[in-house]
């Protein structure tokens, strides 16, 4: 017999059934072979995870403005769309404050993917001093004042950056990562460092753009600005473990350090 995923024997098995259906209507024919057919369970995509040792590899290594660009992915942890769509103005680096309030899909600005994706949270002191000095250099003004713009003033275009930027950098590591995978990485090492962090679960909702299905935890349960920004810190500690306040490696370069990432 064939071999097949559940997901395709299912999309047959529904595209056949709408036929006998319709062939039923017209009194074609008049039994049903579809009654009591069980269909497979689906089978949940497994959900690719950079490691704490590629994401810092790749933060050492990166050139700007791509290095802030996957900086910004790995400690914030939003969606690529998320941080393709931002403007500089929902950047609040005084307070330390980052805003999502729209995404970006093939160059052009849209809607966020939610209504829990339109969020603020915390970013750490030693990325929002980073974004100072980083700005007056490499951001290019333009009329929509996007943050990571194109020669043209659209936004970056994910999946042109991943194939450019991100899959050269991780072949110059070696990082093998499964086919179609790529800035999503950074989001599932966000929640999984949040959760080694044992941060309150409100926290990682309100910072990933979560909703939440339990209406306790919503109604009852509250993020706190303090947990918010020990969450920031800790990520930016744990991530850039080699960089100093200016973003560079402790010897001054923006390139790979000589020394290595250890995690304690």
């Amino acid at each position: 017999g064939l071999t097949m995923s559940p997901r395709t024997v299912r999309n047959v098995v529904i595209t056949f059934r709408s036929a006998w259906k319709t062939a039923r209507a017209w009194n074609y024919v008049e039994h049903d072979p579809f009654h009591g057919v069980r269909l497979p369970r689906r089978q949940r995509p497994q959900c690719f995870c950079f490691t704490i040792e590629e994401a810092r590899r790749m933060l050492e290594t990166a050139k700007e403005p791509f290095k802030t660009f996957c900086w910004l992915l790995a400690e914030t942890g939003m969606r690529v769309g998320e941080l393709c769509g931002m403007k500089i103005d929902d950047l609040d680096l005084d307070a330390g404050i980052i805003r999502i309030s729209r995404s970006a899909w093939r160059g052009k600005l849209g809607e966020p993917k939610t209504a829990s994706s339109i969020r603020s949270f915390a970013l750490s002191p030693h990325l929002a001093e980073h974004l100072k000095s980083w700005i007056p250099k490499w951001w290019r003004p333009s009329a929509n004042r996007i943050l990571f713009a194109a020669r043209t003033g659209s936004p970056w275009d994910a999946q042109g950056i991943r194939k450019r930027k991100l899959k050269p950098l991780l072949q110059e590591l070696g990082i093998k990562v499964p086919r179609g995978a790529g800035f999503h990485g950074f989001r599932h090492l966000n929640a999984t460092l949040m959760d080694q962090l044992n941060a309150p679960m409100k926290t990682r909702q309100q910072r990933l753009g979560h909703s939440d299905s339990k209406i306790t935890l919503d109604v009852y349960t509250h993020a706190t600005s303090a947990d918010d920004k020990r969450v920031a810190e800790e990520m930016s500690g744990i991530l850039n473990r080699n960089l100093n306040r200016n973003g560079e490696n402790e010897n001054g370069s923006e390139g790979a350090s000589s020394k290595p990432f250890v995690i304690n």
